[in-house]
């Protein structure tokens, strides 16, 4: 080459990039005897300095040409399909979040979280200026609550009930079954739809694939404690009143459905009241308890901490609410 350097140059696509304006991405393997990795590196900053085309780089650690690890081989066609999805169908943006965001990060979902339906700062609807719950499509015959009902919720129906107002958001929790049926009641006479409390086995399907991180003990003492850290954090905790350890609804990552909805607060916060095998029973976490590491389930909740959240049925459907059985 350095006897002809004159027509190695003039054929080296490296001294004609100026005229690319292609989206470029570029793979290379440390391991590549076919094509030096040092060539990459040199196509990949000529692009970039010279700005007319957006590059992007990649290096496989230990891969030679033709890559050999499935791990790899994987990224390589996600990379590829996210690159045609940017510059070749148009989805820019939605591309560009997918390589930079995890599936469960906030910030992938922080736009939808601000377009959730609030009244003045209340979470809600208004249905003919009076609070009632949104809800979000589970499936074609089911709907739910977005959030546990809240405290302002349960003041449309029940004028007697008082809060302060930076509480208007919390959980409304502590109420007996006739409080709760009466709320259901109402509700359903007011919008003629049929809302009720969830089934277990519903409550554990919305609960699949929801986040981990909750308002629980765990978030609050900093770690999962075992059994005998749970009895003495519960000694703290009982220094405070119960109630506040909650926190106005949806401050957590949501459990996101399969088409896209965000549901909150279904491992923390308040426990949940459902309906198991014709008894009302609380169902999961609430900020003072967090899961027995032996048994896999979570601490039984106080009383005072346990909400609920409400379905609705779309097809035509009675599901009364039972009896609270006791010593459950």
């Amino acid at each position: 080459p350095w006897k002809y350097l004159k027509h190695y140059i003039e054929k080296s696509p490296l001294f004609r990039l100026e005229r690319v304006v292609t989206p470029t991405l570029i793979f290379f393997g440390t391991k590549d005897t076919n094509v030096p990795t040092e060539q990459g590196w040199e196509h990949y900053r000529a692009l970039q300095q010279i700005g007319k085309a957006p590059v992007r780089f990649l290096l496989f650690p230990g891969e030679p040409h033709g890559f050999k690890k499935p791990s790899h081989q994987r990224r390589k066609m996600e990379e590829e399909l996210a690159w045609f999805d940017r510059y070749l169908f148009g989805r820019r943006h939605e591309a560009e979040e997918n390589r930079l965001l995890a599936s469960n990060a906030p910030l992938r979902w922080h736009r939808q979280v601000l377009s959730i339906a609030r009244s003045q700062g209340v979470v809600g609807i208004r249905d003919h200026g009076i609070l009632i719950p949104e809800t979000v499509q589970v499936h074609d015959t089911l709907r739910v609550t977005r959030f546990e009902i809240t405290r302002a919720q349960f003041a449309a129906f029940d004028s007697s009930y008082t809060y302060a107002p930076e509480e208007a958001n919390l959980p409304v929790t502590g109420l007996d079954t006739r409080r709760i049926q009466a709320y259901i009641d109402w509700l359903n006479a007011r919008t003629r739809r049929n809302f009720r409390l969830p089934t277990r086995r519903e409550f554990d399907l919305l609960l699949q694939d929801a986040p981990a991180t909750g308002n629980t003990l765990s978030y609050w003492a900093g770690y999962t404690p075992n059994r005998d850290e749970y009895r003495q954090l519960q000694k703290i905790a009982a220094k405070y009143p119960a109630t506040s350890f909650l926190k106005p609804v949806g401050q957590f990552p949501p459990r996101v459905l399969p088409n896209h909805q965000l549901v909150f607060d279904l491992n923390g916060n308040a426990a949940e009241w459902v309906v198991d095998n014709g008894h009302l029973k609380p169902a999961g976490l609430c900020a003072l308890t967090s899961t027995d590491p032996r048994t896999g389930k979570p601490f039984p909740p106080p009383e005072n901490l346990v909400g609920f959240r409400l379905v609705e049925i779309v097809s035509p459907a009675t599901h009364p609410l039972p009896n609270r059985k006791e010593n459950q």
